[in-house]
């Protein structure tokens, strides 16, 4: 299975409620999503605080991804 076919199928699941999909995603994406966030605000602590609410948010919002508008990546 492909990342992107991995990333749908998380998502799938986590419009069920699967909190396990979430963690998926967490561990596949945080890496490049934290070195993201630290180049745009600069210190540790605040990237870190940025990323926790991202992933809030995913994780309230999955249902607003839509696969044919972009890759779970991007959307996140």
């Amino acid at each position: 299975m492909s990342e992107a076919e991995l990333d749908r199928s998380c998502m799938d699941r986590m419009r069920a409620g699967d909190v396990k999909a979430l963690e998926e995603l967490y561990d596949r994406h945080t890496p490049m999503l934290y070195s993201l966030v630290l180049r745009i605000v600069g210190r540790a602590a605040d990237a870190e605080e940025v990323l926790q609410d991202a992933w809030v948010q995913a994780w309230k919002r999955a249902e607003t991804w839509e696969g044919e508008r972009g890759t779970v990546a991007a959307w996140l």
